[in-house]
Parts: structure tokens; sequence; C-alpha cells
């Protein structure tokens, strides 16, 4: 996985994807805690391609249970998402989109009842999926120290 830093702007390729962090923000204050919202574009280089991406997902692939949340870690402390929007599509669980080569999509990662004393994300893993002809596969995009405003 390529990380690139450009004018502050986070940057992850990983099969033929380009996962760009945009930023993260708080909203819906409470006396006790906060909603922040990662928001990111995602580019397919390659092809046209399908793409899941998950916020807390649990379901069955054959006889396998399998589980992709996506996850934010700070001062020790983990919150698992609880919405995930891609395009138009908005979910709890994991939204679908068909993405067009190097045409770039609008994602956002939403985490409830979250400590009102974060300020920071040590670190932010994104869980995706990718069905493409050269990839089939789930992604786990990780990125560090993220400000939030």
């Amino acid at each position: 996985m390529e990380t690139l830093v450009k004018l502050g702007i986070l940057k992850k390729k990983y099969q033929g994807l380009v996962y760009e962090l945009k930023g993260c923000q708080k909203s819906n204050f409470s006396s006790n805690s906060q909603t922040i919202s990662c928001t990111l574009l995602i580019t397919s280089t390659q092809e046209n391609v399908e793409l899941y991406l998950y916020s807390n997902y649990s379901g069955y692939s054959g006889l396998t249970l399998i589980s992709k949340i996506s996850r934010m870690f700070e001062a020790g402390q983990e919150y698992i998402a609880t919405k995930v929007e891609l395009g138009t599509s908005n979910s709890r669980s994991s939204v679908k989109n068909n993405l067009i080569k190097n045409v770039p999509i609008e994602g956002t990662i939403t985490f409830d009842n979250v400590s009102l004393q974060v300020n920071n994300i040590d670190g932010l893993q994104i869980s995706s999926g990718l069905i493409s002809s050269y990839y089939t596969d789930y992604i786990n995009v990780e990125f560090r120290n993220i400000s939030v405003s």
C-alpha cells in the first residue's frame, strides 16, 4: 500500500484504488458525546469496479461468518462506525456502488457516541471490498494522526 502526503492531503493507493481522506468533522454535540464523520474520495484508476464500504457489517459468505468493521482509535479507545455512505447510498452496515474509471466518488464514515475530549484521531481503519477483473477481496485502509475540526 502506497501513502502520499501532499499539502496536508492524505492518500492511500491499493489494488488500483485511491483513497483520499478529505477530513473529519465534529457534529451533534450532547452533554457527554459527539459525532465524528470522516469524508473521503475513492477513485478506481484501472477499470470500472464494484466497491463495498462497511461500517459495522456481519454476514455469511457460504458457511463462513464474516465481520467487516470500520473503526477509529483515540487515547486507547476504540470507536466502531455507526453509518456509512457511498455516493447516494447509505446504511448502518454496508453500501455498494459501481465506480467508473478515474471518476472519484465521495464516501463518509460516521462514528456516534464519541467522547467530547476527542480532537485528534490516532488511527482510522476503513473497511472496504473490491470486485474487479484483477482483484476480488476485502481491503482495510488505515490513516493516522488525523485532526478533527
